[in-house]
């Protein structure tokens, strides 16, 4: 059956092909969360592919589990390296709020 399927898609087909309404699309289209898409002028394209790549993104094992959880799993270490700078940025801050404090006494 998919082989009679364009493989681009308007809004109201792609829509369709994932169960989501046409409005949905395009409110996601505006706050980046939803799948890839084209322009082709005013014209707006979606690839199947594209389409179905970002549904099997979002699969989840429990209700609990983030979107971002999943993706992020492996940057975890890498934030955790970041901690020390963001810590030290705080410190950083907090003496200069000590130091307009003192200035104001």
């Amino acid at each position: 059956m998919s082989d009679t399927v364009p493989r681009y898609l308007d809004t109201v087909r792609a829509a369709a092909w994932i169960g989501l309404s046409p409005k949905t699309l395009q409110r996601m289209r505006v706050t980046g969360d939803g799948p890839l898409y084209a322009k082709w002028g005013r014209r707006v394209i979606y690839d199947r592919f594209d389409l179905d790549d970002w549904v099997a993104g979002r699969k989840r094992r429990f209700t609990g589990e983030s979107i971002d959880e999943g993706e992020s799993a492996g940057e975890t270490e890498s934030t955790d390296e970041a901690d020390p700078p963001d810590e030290s940025e705080k410190a950083d801050g907090a003496e200069s709020t000590d130091e307009s404090e003192e200035a104001g006494e």
